[in-house]
């Protein structure tokens, strides 16, 4: 384990991010009484709308003061809240709450207040979100539902952080002004000439840092610094970087402008530049340190999301390098959830990667999640990726699988609930909690004389379900096109300025979709049920179960008892845990059917649940497995919580057991061990004995939270003492005592294992 010790500056800069107990984490950001955003938008008018909405980007950023600070290494602060702003998954943003509020301070002057009330009563509906909700009422679909939630988020992507950092600004801005010039299609002189101005925006918001910090006033060493960082960003902002500091410069800027919140591959495109500058003596491994260490602050500030390590390279040969174990030891050291750290294995990965990845997870941090490049490189290439683009994937939002900088993979285009399409096929497509008819009529369950019968209506219902949730999906990608909703991002993937697309449109590589399915374990466990207690044992009816359900087994405890001791998928028993394969290969091999409207890309299914178990979970019926109306799905590809009681193994050969190639999205396993098992070395070589046949046997990725129920309990008995207790949730590390009571009792449901 890492025996550094931080600096002081950086134990000061932790002491200002780190929040207390019960509260969310970032920095408090103070409203400025500008509105650049709108002035730029009503001095273009008449224009394209994706010029406009790139000249509100731009101006916002140019009108954000710089601000500097008496430690920070690595410069740059997001910008205000602000009425008008931009977000890369919709576009231009209004935001009327913080105009009203404005309007009642008494700093708000009559002449602002007429400004904000000109913005909200004439922008409002420039917002994409309106014209995707009368798009979808037009066409009688609904972006939430019980049964999915569609074209939400459609955000996530991992920029080309190698080009930018390998051509620098002013390189990929000439690249876009000959696009801008020379492009065959009107639409993509259009767009290159959009990316351009955001491009340029940038610039000039890195200038205006050269500036501040040359001009702050400060004493010895950090005026050095200072002096120093203002070469820097005078550099940057047009050139590439040439030293590691630089090169984080850079990258912490672009990640700020465009919240371009996945760091992607980071000890990959970062190494060459630390491993140069410790060759020529321009940094030593303590600086480098403590420069990570500054930039994983900033991360906690605004919420950084996924950065992926190790892994292998285009050609198959392992990527592991020196930045790995640096990271990891950061990471190990500061123990908070920013950013959410990955590591990749395969069959050629060292031992020392697998050792140092585990000491890390032991020490509590929720971190590294290990995923297997053998089985999500070949997931990949089943919906048409690449080989060696494969082996560079990397994760988008909190662990979405992308192409870095060649793709547009939706980052949550929609999530279907497999348990709720259940619901609706054992009451004829019927709600059992609204009495809403929702679903086409599969028939009356109690007329079903066979198992084949429940899984037909099982699976019309799901493919109704998802044709719907796909049509939904597919609109919001023509809509945030049509928005101007990646246009920053058109600079840094492939190849979208010269196919002359955005993003949404299908200037990606690839535009594949993602579609997160939940409820696999309550559905296979709920089929495994019926089948055996109404089809083959004849102890019941399918009108007596319905009934059951209906009264949420108010009457019908019995029956719900006996529901509850049939076979369960992850306890070993083989006919649960092949129920579950069998839903999966159907949702997942039915997707790949459906097509993306950005690029004609496939569907792909995966499971990344980020604590919308819960959620979901509320908005279904009690189900066969006797589950109560209401009550969490599982969180992961593990079983329902509470019902792993057979050891870890069990658990996670029915996950293996399902065919996780068939979900290029990523396929999550939380898994919960005890303290003890990271004890020592023989523990931790137990762990990664677990975690490796996992992997041989089929799985995707594993992460696990180091806890049991005990502590989690204690937590909640006193979160001050516990502030620090990291756990897992769907794909990303939280502090336990921050999450609202529901998702605390799901996660106390989670049986710690010992190995």
């Amino acid at each position: 384990m890492t025996s550094h010790t931080s600096t002081a500056r950086i134990e000061t800069l932790l002491g200002r991010v780190f929040k207390p107990a019960a509260t969310t984490s970032g920095t408090p950001r103070v409203y400025d009484w500008q509105e650049p955003g709108a002035d730029a938008w009503w001095a273009s008018e008449g224009q394209h709308r994706f010029l406009r909405v790139a000249a509100v980007e731009a101006e916002t950023w140019r009108k954000t003061r710089p601000t500097i600070d008496d430690l920070h290494l690595i410069l740059g602060e997001p910008r205000p809240p602000r009425v008008i702003s931009t977000f890369y998954t919709c576009g231009l943003q209004v935001d009327g709450g913080l105009a009203a509020h404005l309007q009642t301070l008494p700093e708000c002057t009559p002449e602002y207040a007429a400004k904000l009330t000109r913005i909200t009563e004439t922008m409002g509906d420039e917002v994409m979100w309106g014209e995707l909700g009368r798009e979808l009422s037009s066409r009688g679909l609904s972006q939430s539902t019980s049964r999915f939630w569609g074209a939400q988020y459609q955000g996530h992507m991992v920029c080309d952080w190698p080009r930018l950092l390998r051509e620098g600004l002013g390189k990929i801005g000439e690249t876009a002004e000959g696009w801008a010039a020379d492009h065959p299609t009107e639409h993509g002189r259009i767009l290159a000439s959009a990316a351009l101005i955001t491009l340029r925006g940038l610039q000039d918001h890195i200038r205006a840092y050269a500036g501040a910090a040359g001009e702050a006033k400060a004493d010895g060493a950090r005026r050095e610094e200072l002096s120093r960082l203002a070469e820097i960003c005078e550099h940057i902002a047009t050139e590439p970087p040439r030293t590691f500091h630089e090169a984080l410069q850079l990258f912490y800027f672009a990640f700020l402008y465009d919240s371009a919140d996945n760091p992607g591959r980071f000890d990959q495109y970062m190494w060459p530049y630390l491993r140069d500058d410790l060759a020529a003596g321009r940094i030593t491994q303590g600086e480098a340190v403590e420069l990570l260490e500054d930039l994983w602050v900033r991360f906690n500030e605004v919420r950084g999301w996924n950065m992926a390590l190790g892994g292998q390279t285009p050609e198959g040969e392992d990527a592991t390098n020196e930045l790995t174990y640096l990271c990891l030891d950061v990471t190990e050291r500061l123990r908070m959830p920013a950013p959410n750290v990955s590591v990749r294995v395969f069959s050629g990965s060292p031992r020392r990667l697998w050792e140092r990845a585990i000491e890390t997870i032991g020490r509590g941090t929720g971190m590294p999640a290990i995923y297997n490049d053998d089985v999500i490189v070949p997931a990949l290439m089943r919906v048409g990726v690449r080989l060696e683009d494969a082996r560079t994937y990397a994760f988008g939002g909190c662990t979405e699988i992308q192409i870095p900088g060649k793709s547009n993979l939706g980052g949550e285009d929609g999530n279907l609930s497999l348990a709720k399409c259940l619901e609706l096929a054992l009451n004829d497509g019927r709600d059992m909690i609204s009495g809403e008819q929702i679903g086409p009529r599969t028939g009356d369950a109690a007329g079903f004389a066979s198992f084949d019968d429940l899984w037909r209506a099982y699976e019309g219902q799901v493919r109704d379900a998802a044709a719907k949730m796909v049509a939904v999906c597919n609109l919001g990608q023509v809509v945030r096109s049509r928005y101007g909703a990646k246009i920053f991002r058109s600079a840094l993937i492939d190849d979208c300025l010269a196919r002359g697309l955005d993003p949404d449109a299908g200037g990606a590589i690839y535009g594949h979709g993602e579609v997160m399915t939940l409820g696999t374990a309550v559905t296979a466990d709920s089929l495994t049920a019926v089948k055996r207690l109404v089809f083959d044992e004849r102890a019941f009816t399918m009108g007596e179960i319905v009934a059951a359900l209906r009264a949420d087994f108010e009457g019908h405890e019995l029956l719900r008892l006996k529901l509850l001791r049939q076979p369960k998928y992850g306890q070993g028993e083989l006919e649960a845990d092949a129920m579950a394969a069998r839903v999966c290969d159907h949702v997942w091999g039915m997707l790949q059917g459906f097509h993306t409207r950005r690029g004609g890309g496939a569907y792909g299914g995966g499971v990344i649940v980020l604590g919308r178990n819960v959620d979901f979970g509320r908005m279904i019926a009690a189900t066969p497995d006797g589950r109560h109306a209401g009550k969490p799905v599982e969180d992961s590809v593990g079983p329902m919580a509470g019902r792993g009681t057979q050891g870890p193994t069990a658990a996670l050969s029915a996950a293996a057991g399902i065919n996780q190639t068939l979900a290029p999205m990523g396929v999550l396993c939380n898994l919960s061990l005890v303290p003890q098992c990271f004890s020592d070395a023989e523990g931790r070589d137990k762990v990664i004995a677990l975690v490796q046949t996992y992997f041989r046997l089929g799985g995707q990725q594993v992460q696990i939270t180091v806890a049991d129920a005990d502590m989690l309990r204690a937590a909640q008995d006193d979160p001050e003492r516990f502030a620090d207790l990291m756990v897992r949730i769907g794909g990303y590390s939280d502090y336990f005592v921050r999450l609202g009571p529901e998702l605390q009792a799901d996660i106390i449901e989670r049986i710690a294992y010992q190995v």
